[in-house]
């Protein structure tokens, strides 16, 4: 039976799956899972795209040992991107969205008339924000292409250049409606055209052969073809509700949290603006209507600054046996949005509101868990 792979690229770790489908059931099975380590270098935090290479390397490598793997297709999380020369050469390590060196769009655009084009939120995260952070910088003027990430493991995967449509509507400048870079709002902003020069790709668009890690791509498995699927990691969750468009609401909970529903067209009004909604491209022409929520980040800080040593299970554990209904935090305060002491800031916030702070670790967990099921 032919073997799908998934690679799964996560802001804390990934994943390496197959699914194989028999006409009537699908089967996923895990195969390899690997921790995805951001890099500080000097005052500046980047993504370790090189290793989470090899890892998603290491991992087709074992899916392809135990099954007939026909195709591979990689989704990652939004807004993050690198910048290649004209060789399609890495000219550095991705930076991290949750690195402050990114701010809003200056004036530059109005917020509404941006999201009735965009229907994107306006958040220092977004692609277009942290461009802007690069203006006149070395770096910007050596790039020839960018990449958002899905798209820069499709290259290394296949050698194939493209962008593909879920994962660019994260940026922040992507026209919701024509689903085509909005040359416009480029331009305004002030940003390179050749930039945004290689062509937009629906999801299941086929990128090319799996190329080996030898020169020219030599030593590949025979008959496995790379897809470029739905690149941005909750359009590819989101397509896999078994709902008709629009009839059903949806979370999906990670690092980030989203909650919405898909719909036909984007909702682009005044009222969705500030209500904090966003519109992102789904799988076969919808949109994602949507908010984005700080999600379980917060959890994921503390459990570093406790050590990671204590398992994820054993932290819920802790905290189902911790008092209900303490102490609530507001998970999107831009305190809590960068790396840090999350529990200090966490106590820090609870006393400037009025609250007890969490006396330990379980009562800080459950903080985090009521408080994310609040926000949802």
């Amino acid at each position: 039976m032919p073997a799908y792979v998934a690679v799964d690229l996560g802001a804390e770790s990934g994943r390496v799956l197959t699914g194989e489908f028999d006409g009537e059931r699908l089967s996923v099975r895990e195969v390899h899972r690997f921790a995805n380590r951001p890099v500080r270098i000097l005052d500046d935090l980047h993504w370790d795209v090189l290793s989470l290479l090899a890892e998603t390397r290491r991992g087709i490598a074992l899916a392809a040992s135990r099954s007939r793997v026909t195709s591979v297709g990689v989704n990652a999380w939004g807004n993050d991107f690198a910048l290649l020369d004209r060789g399609r050469r890495l000219l550095a390590n991705p930076r991290h969205h949750r690195d402050p060196y990114a701010s809003g769009l200056m004036g530059l655009v109005s917020s509404q008339e941006h999201y009735e084009v965009t229907g994107v939120q306006p958040m220092p995260t977004n692609t277009a924000c942290q461009l802007l952070a690069h203006a006149g910088s070395p770096l910007l003027e050596a790039a020839d292409h960018l990449a958002m990430l899905p798209d820069l493991f499709t290259l290394w995967l296949s050698g194939e250049t493209l962008t593909e449509r879920t994962i660019a509507s994260t940026s922040q400048l992507l026209d919701a409606r024509t689903g085509r870079w909005s040359s416009g709002l480029i331009a305004r902003l002030g940003l390179p055209r050749r930039l945004f020069a290689h062509p937009i790709v629906e999801p299941g668009t086929v990128a090319g052969p799996l190329r080996g890690e030898g020169p020219g791509g030599a030593g590949g498995p025979d008959g496995i073809t790379v897809v470029a699927v739905a690149g941005h990691d909750t359009a590819s969750a989101v397509a896999a509700l078994p709902v008709s468009s629009g009839s059903v609401g949806y979370i999906s909970c990670g690092t980030w949290s989203l909650a919405g529903l898909e719909i036909d067209r984007p909702i682009t009004t005044r009222d969705a603006r500030l209500a904090g909604f966003t519109n992102e491209g789904g799988v076969t022409g919808t949109v994602r209507f949507m908010r984005n929520l700080n999600g379980l980040w917060l959890l994921q800080e503390c459990r570093r600054v406790w050590g990671a040593r204590i398992s994820y299970a054993d932290l819920v554990s802790e905290a189902a046996a911790a008092p209900p209904f303490g102490p609530l935090i507001d998970p999107d305060h831009p305190g809590f949005l960068q790396p840090g002491d999350m529990p200090a800031r966490i106590a820090a916030f609870c006393l400037s509101t009025g609250q007890s702070p969490p006396a330990n670790r379980a009562q800080t967990v459950r903080c985090v868990l009521e408080s994310l099921a609040c926000s949802h």
